[in-house]
């Protein structure tokens, strides 16, 4: 009887290795052609998303990366005097909040590692290549806009000036109302 349950045992094992052998080799032969799949696809949407390209920014930054430097809150007031920038327009170039500009020109805080090499980068950029930048980054106003501001200002300040301070009096209490006749 031993020799029948051996033989039998030996006999359903073979089998279930078979089966499964069976099944296995076709979910693999599945799996390869799925991940040939997904990769067809990634070639794919590389090909219609475009990669994006440094700004002229980034690259003198990656350039200039390499070596240390300080930078303050003076060399920042500094560097926006000389390239005639207003804390806004560097803002813009160094994709950073006006905030950002002004805590570091007041010494709150400091500027990032990278933020701190495109502002090493700006340095040795042209106003003409900075206006461009500028431009195409929709944070450039015109003179003439700049003027008009400006204008505006001196206006309401002359009309603030001007008027006539007027005492405030208290309201007069208002009147009971009568009751009215049905």
């Amino acid at each position: 009887m031993s020799k029948l349950l051996q033989t039998l045992n030996a006999e359903v094992g073979r089998m279930v290795q078979k089966t499964l052998r069976e099944k296995v080799t076709a979910k693999l032969a599945d799996l390869s052609g799925l991940i040939k799949r997904v990769e067809a696809l990634e070639k794919a949407v590389k090909g219609l998303v475009p990669e994006k390209k440094p700004t002229a920014l980034e690259a003198a930054a990656a350039a200039v990366q390499e070596k240390p430097f300080r930078v303050t809150g003076k060399q920042i007031q500094k560097l926006r005097a000389r390239l005639e920038l207003t804390q806004h327009q560097l803002a813009a170039l160094l994709d950073v909040t006006m905030f950002s500009v002004n805590h570091w020109e007041k010494g709150k805080t400091i500027p990032r590692k990278e933020l701190r090499a495109k502002i090493a980068a700006l340095r040795s950029m042209s106003r003409r290549e900075l206006k461009a930048m500028l431009e195409a980054k929709g944070a450039v106003r015109s003179r003439r806009a700049s003027k008009k501001a400006a204008a505006k200002k001196a206006v309401a300040k002359k009309a603030k000036a001007a008027a006539p301070a007027v005492p405030e009096t208290p309201a007069a209490p208002a009147a009971p109302a009568a009751p009215a006749q049905a």
